[in-house]
């Protein structure tokens, strides 16, 4: 929150501006000429068959990973020379061998030197696999880096481990998981495409997939009791690109987790991919299930989220972020592409409301970045080499970066890799002018956003304690200006005042709970005037105190609810019309028998029709407990209460029955966000 002193010298700074919000660090493709990767080219006409053996001259990379504060990562499939050839380049060979990782540096995305050569048959194959018709060579290579610096990269169907030897170097690998037949389909055949990684030792995760159509070979959640040996714990389901394993982010779903992927692309032309959010609850039992997720497209800028090959979520970024790559085989398909497509990083809101029959349900898109080649760059005989076109994504939150803001690390087998800044934190806000008015009022303009929500605190000391709120929900101006008026007083020898991001709506009941009012109903039977709505200090039957503070509304505040109560107590006219979503969030305190309670009901401006309402409220846990509940499917009516204005009204009812009557229900800290 920006601070500013009001006094007799008036002291106020602007904060530095924001990053663009993808903001690039480095790209390097392999139609740049400035390219620092002098095996990173543009090869033609190579043939359809990678032989595994050294002679293959289709250059390829298997990963781009962040390994500590300054370094990257970058690994190299293949070098694209054919080191069968006597006149071959050893000496840039050796630079950069097959089956490889190379040190990156961070700044410049420039090549540092090997860092680890894995080489095309790290261990001998089992000889079951052998005997079942696999082979040694790998096709495919990837690795992940756990937050300890250990790597772990993929052989056929087993995960191989190399830890920190000590001396900047990594030890022999180990086998840290292997898949044993289990008699699908193609089992021979097993791969490991992608690699996602969290943390270290004994808690360390592993997410592991194929990225195929092949049985069973879609993607799996890996755990370890020693940090050396994992075994599987659950099947994701998908069979395209995955993400990363994270907390479900707000409302009813906190006990849920998400893992986002893509679908192998069914007729293998590289145009008819999509995304699912696959959901656990963690106190369950029970595998990920899938659910829908639609992203949100701009065809007129290009983007129609085509072939997604990878997507990414990271539990300190609360947004998705995919790799749609330039598709694959449409050169020589029936639906080819004119002109071919290029490829996309795309940043999506994880808000998706399913219920929602148009646009509006869409998983937001808030940003795009075009990596800048298609399938017509490099082809090998009529189309893009494929395992080539596949693509994965890294998220990192570094040290530092403000909340809404991470690294993006992004490579792809043939076109290139990048590191990129997103910045989608809100944006800083800066203190334009400060005025004083008279000795009782100063004014304070700040640059706001439309669609935002501003608080106003004041201080006179700077200590923890003294801030107070002086005003909440104060909505954001469309020409980019904010002015309020600032109390002040001519006892006051220093005001501090400071300006952040506040709620849509928010009520402590501290000063007053100006423009509620109550009253009793007489549907479905009159009230019988035993019970009150009261504002005040809780004392004796519920609560010992308030929420927070000094005040709360309750049922009665100092004895039980009696019978034949139906009262309400209602909000002013809250104004959501230039909210797109939001969650209202309230504490209560209930104290009632399951034929009576509370329920809260949400009325048009006029007061006089329900626009949805939520469930009854009535037998407690003894305690405060906060209500959430999403704007856009609301209650047990999931209707969208947003884009108009509205009343809450919450409404308690006892039936004529006495002996069971409770402390009732009490209201604080209420707040849409």
């Amino acid at each position: 929150m920006k601070s500013t002193l009001l006094a007799s010298a008036i002291v106020f700074t602007a904060l530095t501006p924001i990053l663009a919000d993808i903001n690039v660090v480095f790209e390097h493709l392999m139609t740049n000429e400035d390219n620092p990767l002098p095996i990173l080219k543009v090869q033609q006409d190579q043939g359809p068959d990678d032989r595994f053996d050294g002679s293959w001259t289709m250059d390829s990379y298997g990963g781009l990973e962040r390994y500590d504060a300054n370094r990257l990562l970058l690994g190299i499939r293949e070098n694209g020379i054919n080191e069968t050839d006597a006149g071959h380049d050893s000496a840039l060979a050796a630079q950069y061998p097959d089956r490889s990782l190379i040190w990156i540096d961070q700044t410049t995305g420039a090549p540092m030197g090997v860092a680890l050569a894995i080489g095309g048959i790290p261990l001998p194959a089992d000889q079951d696999f052998l005997d079942a018709g696999g082979t040694e060579r790998d096709y495919y290579f990837t690795f992940g880096v756990d937050d300890a610096g250990v790597i772990y990269t993929n052989h056929k169907n087993r995960l191989l481990r190399y830890g920190p030897d000590g001396n900047g170097g990594f030890e022999a690998p180990t086998i840290a998981y292997t898949h044993a037949n289990d008699g699908s389909e193609r089992w021979h055949q097993w791969r490991f495409e992608t690699i996602k990684m969290r943390g270290s030792g004994e808690d360390t995760v592993l997410i592991a997939g194929g990225k195929t159509w092949r049985p069973n070979q879609g993607y799996r959640e890996f755990a370890t009791e020693d940090g050396l040996v994992f075994t599987e714990q659950s099947l994701a389901g998908f069979k395209g690109g995955g993400s990363s394993i994270v907390p479900a982010l707000f409302g009813e779903t906190a006990t849920q987790e998400w893992i986002y992927g893509s679908f192998y692309p069914g007729g293998s032309n590289g145009k008819d991919t999509s995304i699912v959010r696959n959901v656990r609850d963690t106190t369950l039992e029970e595998p990920f299930a899938g659910s829908a997720y639609v992203v949100q497209k701009d065809e007129e800028i290009g983007y129609t989220a085509l072939f997604i090959s990878d997507a990414e979520v990271h539990p300190d970024f609360p947004y998705l972020v995919t790799y749609s790559t330039p598709s694959w085989n449409s050169m020589s398909e029936a639906i080819a592409l004119d002109p071919p497509t290029p490829g996309w990083i795309a940043v999506h809101d994880q808000f998706y409301d399913p219920e929602a029959v148009d646009e509006d349900g869409l998983a937001r898109l808030i940003g795009l970045h075009k990596i800048d080649v298609t399938e017509a760059d490099e082809l090998a005989g009529d189309a893009s080499l494929f395992h080539g076109t596949l693509g994965e994504l890294t998220i990192n939150v570094l040290p530092g970066m403000r909340p809404g803001s991470a690294e993006v690390l992004w490579h792809s087998g043939i076109y290139g890799y990048g590191r990129y800044i997103l910045d989608f934190a809100p944006k800083p806000i800066e203190i334009t002018n400060v005025t004083r008015v008279s000795a009782e009022e100063a004014t304070l303009s700040w640059t706001t956003e439309s669609g935002k929500f501003y608080t106003i605190q004041v201080s006179s000391d700077l200590t923890a304690n003294s801030w107070a709120t002086l005003a909440d929900g104060i909505p954001g101006a469309e020409g980019g200006v904010t002015t309020s008026a600032i109390p002040t007083s001519t006892d006051d020898t220093q005001l501090y005042v400071r300006v952040g991001i506040g709620h849509i709506y928010a009520e402590g009941f501290e000063s007053g709970a100006e423009d509620w009012t109550t009253a009793t109903l007489d549907s479905p039977f009159p009230d019988s005037g035993t019970t009150q709505w009261t504002l005040g200090t809780p004392a004796g039957v519920g609560p010992t105190m308030a929420r927070s503070g000094e005040n709360a509304y309750s049922t009665n505040l100092d004895s039980n609810y009696g019978t034949f109560s139906n009262i309400t107590l209602t909000s002013p006219v809250i104004d959501l019309t230039t909210v797109e979503r939001g969650t209202l969030k309230f504490w209560q305190f209930t104290d009632a028998s399951d034929q009576e309670g509370g329920q809260l009901r949400v009325l048009n401006e006029a007061g006089d029709t329900i626009l949805a309402e939520s469930e009854i409220y009535n037998v407690g846990t003894g305690d405060w407990s906060e209500v959430s509940l999403s704007l856009l499917n609301f209650g047990d009516t999931q209707n969208s209460i947003v884009g108009q204005k509205v009343r809450l009204e919450f409404r308690f009812l006892s039936d004529d029955v006495d002996s069971d009557d409770g402390a009732g229900w009490y209201i604080d800290d209420l707040t849409i966000e």
